[in-house]
């Protein structure tokens, strides 16, 4: 029973937590019927998957356990390194590629490589994500493991729940270890402090500015840097084949991130935008433009925790009706 409420406790503190950003509590800004849209779907979506959670309930205890088998599983899969150190490598050379001679430093600016290592780490870590989303669950079935899983004192909203915390804990990894490295490779070839002219000895920012940009970047950056991996979830419940569940959330994923960089207007509505928009701005910043950062109200947050809310109560649901006889 302790346990039942502390999990109903801590589910609708995150609900609450999720309709405050999404503008039900304090007031959503108003804006464009896309905008309208996105917020209704991620508010819809997130009372709806608290009152499937509570119906089935959830057992922080199992959860944990079974979240430490999927990190079990994750780390013994050669995908796992082979992913990360292409990611990895991927950053620090983007970084050490990314002088572009600005700020007069007899070495590189290290904003400026911290920001396109970051841009292009995080950009390759989102299909790492999807990869690894959509071999969730699309895996047990494929291995039959499903089955086996079902048949311990282990609740499907339990095991959904496990899922997507291996999923989110991965992002949060990706991300931080890109991030991480793309700062130490900065701040070891490159130098910091202000972007300015060697030539009219002009300071465009001053250091302090910089790191106020930085701050704004991540801001922007890193929900939307997470989210892919719930996409990959969804399209995962809708398979039984994890190649075939890679091959199709591969393919979504790409055909909207390409359609969003060729329709300009699109992109504010996909999550995968801000990531590669926070970086590169913040480049330009290190480089002495005089650019400023696009108002772009509560969308950074609320557009990835819509697609996070709508592909995980949408994948619960599909989870929940499967027929699955063990």
């Amino acid at each position: 029973m302790l346990r039942r409420t502390i999990s109903i406790g801590i589910l609708v503190v995150l609900e609450l937590a999720v309709l405050a950003v999404f503008g039900l509590v304090g007031g959503a800004p108003k804006g464009h019927v896309v905008e309208a849209l996105a917020r209704a779907v991620g508010i819809a979506a997130a009372i709806g998957g608290m009152a499937f959670f509570l119906v089935d309930g959830v057992d922080i205890v199992r959860v944990w356990r079974m979240l430490r088998v999927e990190l079990m599983k994750l780390f013994a899969h050669p995908f796992f390194y082979t992913s990360l150190f292409i990611v990895l490598l991927a950053t620090a050379l983007a970084a050490l590629a990314a002088s572009s001679g600005t700020g007069g430093f007899r070495r590189p600016q290290a904003m400026e490589m911290f920001a396109t290592g970051a841009k292009w780490g995080l950009k390759l870590s989102a299909y790492v994500l999807v990869i690894f989303g959509g071999m969730l669950f699309a895996g047990e079935f494929d291995k039959g493991t499903i089955k086996v899983l079902l048949t311990r004192p282990l609740t499907r909203t339990d095991l959904f729940a496990a899922k997507c915390a291996a999923g989110l804990l991965l992002g949060g990894v990706l991300v931080a270890t890109v991030l991480a490295l793309a700062w130490s490779v900065g701040c070891w070839v490159g130098e910091i402090g202000p972007a300015w002219d060697s030539e009219t000895y002009y300071a465009s920012f001053s250091e302090a500015d910089l790191n106020g940009h930085l701050w704004i970047a991540l801001k922007l950056a890193l929900i939307s840097a997470v989210a892919p991996c719930f996409l990959g979830l969804f399209i995962s419940n809708l398979m039984e084949s994890s190649g075939y569940a890679v091959a199709a959330a591969l393919i979504l994923f790409i055909s909207a991130d390409t359609a969003t960089t060729f329709v300009g207007s699109w992109a504010p509505y996909w999550p995968a935008y801000y990531s590669s928009y926070a970086f590169e701005t913040l480049r330009s910043f290190a480089q002495g433009s005089s650019m400023a950062w696009k108002d772009h109200r509560g969308l950074p947050w609320q557009v990835p925790l819509a697609m996070m809310a709508s592909c995980t109560a949408a994948g619960y649901v599909i989870f929940r009706w499967r027929n699955i006889t063990v």
